[in-house]
């Protein structure tokens, strides 16, 4: 054919992920392909919408499947030829997510919507072949022993419109995830909640650091005045019992400075909470306050933490986001946005 004679393999300006590949210059994009192996794609290609949402499958269509390709990061800027890049590897410490679903999950269900997720990708990582322990994605030793330096993975569900619905997810860690992590997030597609009858479809928006979100992400702003997002739930009783108030120590106040000081963030100067200030009692969804007692703060394994707050608090210095603390931090809870 002549197109295939006149073809410049010169011109490609993208490719698939592979497992392990540099991310160097690289943006990634979901693509929806055929499926490897299907048999007439014409006749699946011309099935209506209709018929697919009566057997309820929308995404991706039968006969096809979404993969992680990368385009050059100047791939769309006038002129600018895309190129190879080569050199050291881009650390990858961010995994970025868009939620799509009939009914997506509310802001209230954070932390439960966060465990699922993270549950999805062992089960996923579980099936990649010579995938060597991550302390960085499970948060624990190869013998299980629960990691306590918070460099491990934070997943984080946001809700960046202001709806009350989550819709976006950040997989966030300090330390940097390896090729099977990232093979791993290129696969999650979907998630299903035991508690609602409708999937959570993943959308791979990003792979990066954290700077390569600033400006993109509202969660990777920098700032010195915070405010809380979801509940700051306390990791230590607050009272002693028997009508007693708290130890000084105790007190929420004093729990979130702990917290911050555990985390080597600057010295919190100013501190407003949701004891004297009922706009801190809980998330604003338009005029409608979503109370911190609606949130769900249980884990799966039956743990919790002993209570919730609100805060909007300053720091001495700006503060690298993102910014979460207290109980339940790696799931969400506890999770602050600039002010």
């Amino acid at each position: 054919m002549k197109l295939e004679e006149n073809f410049d393999a010169a011109k490609i300006n993208c490719q698939p992920y592979m497992n392990g590949q540099s991310l160097a210059g690289w943006a990634t994009a979901r693509v929806l392909v055929p499926q490897a192996g299907t048999d007439d794609i014409l006749s699946k290609l011309c099935v209506e919408i209709g018929e697919m949402r009566d057997k309820k499958h929308l995404s991706p269509p039968d006969g096809a499947e979404w993969l992680t390709y990368l385009r050059p990061l100047d791939v769309l800027s006038e002129g600018c030829p895309p190129r190879m890049h080569q050199g050291k590897s881009v650390r990858v410490n961010v995994a970025r997510y868009t939620l799509d679903s009939k009914v997506l999950p509310q802001v209230q269900d954070t932390l439960p919507f966060c465990e699922k997720v993270r549950r999805a990708l062992f089960d996923i990582r579980a099936k990649i072949e010579n995938a060597a322990h991550s302390e960085t994605l499970t948060g624990k030793t190869l013998s299980g022993v629960p990691l306590k330096d918070h460099n491990h993975a934070y997943f984080l569900a946001t809700d960046e419109d202001g709806d009350g619905w989550l819709d976006h997810l950040t997989i966030y860690a300090r330390a940097e995830f390896d090729g099977a992590d990232i093979a791993a997030f290129g696969r999650l597609r979907k998630i299903y909640r035991f508690d609602a009858t409708h999937e959570v479809r993943m959308v791979l928006v990003g792979l990066g650091s954290e700077e390569m979100f600033q400006g993109a992400a509202p969660i990777f702003t920098k700032a010195k005045r915070w405010r809380s997002v979801t509940p700051f739930v306390l990791p230590r009783f607050a009272t002693r019992g028997a009508g007693k108030g708290a130890r000084p120590r105790d007190t929420p106040v004093e729990q979130l400075k702990r917290e911050a000081r555990l985390r080597q963030l600057p010295e919190i100067i100013e501190v407003h909470s949701s004891d004297v200030d009922k706009d801190l009692k809980g998330y604003k969804v338009g005029a409608r306050l979503v109370r911190w007692l609606e949130f769900r703060t249980r884990r799966f394994n039956g743990t919790t933490g002993y209570g919730t707050a609100g805060f909007e608090i300053e720091f001495a210095e700006e503060v690298n986001a993102p910014l979460v603390l207290g109980f339940g931090a790696h799931f969400g809870l506890g999770l602050f946005e600039p002010v």
